[in-house]
């Protein structure tokens, strides 16, 4: 039997992997250009009432929400069998939680999401290179070295219940309702919730977002919406399809769009010559790298150091429970906060909600504490 031809002989790949890069560029330099952090949001909630860039998050929820109803009515987009499995009937409501919470503490330790930690990276950050390795490494243990089969999926699976066993489909909001997943009134529902976050988002304060964290916000939502149709709409099938008919399926096919903590793991295996380059690692590439270009563009490429010992211990720790919340809670602030409610699956706004809690948890603790040194 001949041989496949290899991965890169395949158009769709290319514009696939491509695609995931180009949408994330110009996607790093807005990101970066409107302060946008998670961290920061819970941050300014807690301590200022501040919910500027809470909303900001709310209104990239909102447009990706809205961007998956519009392609699942014109392109056929079918989000109940994704790589991630959001909609799962399988509910493991637990691993969602704890997963979150444990990110919201991991994210205040190393000052950062991992989004954030990309965008530090491209600005010249130390401390995000040493967040993102640590974190990269006990990913690919987590995932590739079964780590998280071996000593955490025993305990989560003990908080798992299969929805179908109460004739439901999935657990995705509309399904939720009773409503069939591909019938009126979960397009409704889905209409509804979209336009409701970007309600929220504009608030009701004198305080409104800017244009620059509109245009942040609504860019993160079109550009997970963007991903969405790259892998699971006609180029994505022709990709899948393609990369089926190699000798090997290459790791990360199917379809998806972005999140910041599994692709780590992709990087290690690609530099062990395990893998190859995935969509997430090409978005995660592309987000670093748009970040790279404003911060030399507006000439604010600074080297960022750990002022001492203690402050790179944090770091590592942070980085260590960025990826065990990750991981277990399958997503990351875009992974789950953003991808993940964009297919309003109750798992993603469970781990979304114990993120801030876990955020604004640890934030509440230091400050009791008199703060950082």
């Amino acid at each position: 039997m001949p041989e496949s031809a290899p991965l890169w002989s395949h158009l769709s790949a290319w514009l696939v992997l491509g695609g995931a890069f180009a949408c994330a560029l110009p996607l790093g330099a807005l990101l970066a250009a409107s302060r946008y952090c998670t961290l920061g949001a819970v941050s300014d909630w807690c301590l200022l009432g501040d919910t500027h860039r809470l909303r900001l998050w709310a209104a990239a929820a909102g447009s990706a929400v809205l961007g998956v109803y519009l392609l699942e009515l014109w392109a056929g987009l079918d989000v109940t069998t994704t790589l991630v499995p959001y909609a799962s009937p399988h509910f493991a409501w637990l691993r969602h939680i704890v997963g979150g919470f444990i990110f919201g503490v991991g994210m205040h330790l190393a000052g950062g999401c991992a989004t954030r930690q990309l965008q530090r990276l491209g600005g010249g950050s130390l401390k995000a290179a040493l967040a993102l390795g640590v974190a990269a490494l006990a990913t690919a243990w987590l995932i590739d070295g079964g780590g998280y089969r071996g000593w955490l999926a025993p305990l989560f699976d003990m908080g798992r219940v299969d929805l179908r066993t109460f004739g439901l489909p999935d657990q995705r909001l509309g399904s939720l309702l009773g409503f069939a997943p591909d019938g009126a009134g979960a397009r409704l529902t889905a209409l509804v919730a979209g336009n409701g976050l970007l309600l929220l988002a504009g608030g009701l304060s004198l305080h409104r977002l800017s244009r620059l964290e509109w245009s942040a916000g609504l860019g993160l939502g079109v550009a997970v919406s963007a991903g969405w149709w790259l892998t699971a709409g006609p180029l994505g099938l022709a990709w899948q399809e393609d990369m089926a008919f190699l000798d090997a399926l290459p790791r990360g096919v199917g379809a998806q769009s972005y999140t910041f903590i599994a692709p780590l793991a992709d990087l290690l295996a690609l530099v062990r010559g395990h893998g190859s380059l995935t969509f997430g690692l090409c978005g995660a590439a592309g987000l670093a790298t748009g970040s790279l270009c404003w911060h030399w563009w507006r000439g604010r490429l600074r080297l960022e150091r750990h002022r001492d010992g203690r402050d790179l211990v944090r770091t590592a720790l942070g980085g260590l429970l960025l990826a065990v919340g990750g991981v277990s809670a399958l997503g990351c602030t875009v992974g789950q906060g953003v991808t993940g409610l964009s297919t309003l699956a109750l798992g993603s706004v469970l781990a979304t909600l114990a993120t801030i809690a876990g955020a604004a948890c640890a934030i509440r603790v230091e400050y009791a504490r008199g703060g950082t040194d």
